[in-house]
């Protein structure tokens, strides 16, 4: 994949049949783990090296941007839903709207987080846990 400007990027939340652009946002990050087991075990040679086998993975994340809870034009009242009442759905994050290429999998929303400041415009920051695979895609399916 080539270098990508971040302002290209976006969401998509909802149903695996027809999730939906969630406007108003401007930032998303995931992180990825796999846990490693040490089964090192023990030896007569002179040096010692550390042996691993792939564990349980996991992943999580957070979407934010400018809060537009109230009237819903953005579509973010779907994940203050399914946050509020759990439920899963279906993430999309999207590097480009011109590649397709985007991270995908089944979350549960377990944050949210509003910012109002007089000086400044509502934020609101939705944090996310994986339930399942993440997987890579170039198109919607």
């Amino acid at each position: 994949m080539a270098a990508v400007a971040g302002r290209h990027g976006y969401i998509e939340y909802g149903t695996t049949a027809a999730p939906k652009q969630i406007y108003r946002l401007d930032h998303w990050d995931l992180t990825a783990n796999n846990e490693l087991l040490d089964v090192t075990s023990f030896t007569t040679d002179g040096v010692q090296w550390r042996s691993f086998l792939p564990g349980l993975s996991n992943w999580s994340g957070s979407i934010s941007g400018f809060a537009d809870a109230v009237a819903d034009s953005s579509g973010q009242k779907a994940i203050q839903t399914a946050l509020l009442t759990p439920a899963t759905g279906n993430i999309l994050l999207f590097f480009s709207e011109t590649g397709r290429e985007h991270l995908k999998g089944a979350v549960y929303w377990s944050a949210e987080n509003v910012s109002v400041d007089v000086a400044d415009s509502e934020k609101v920051v939705f944090s996310f846990q994986g339930t399942g695979a993440l997987g890579f895609a170039t198109a919607t399916a």
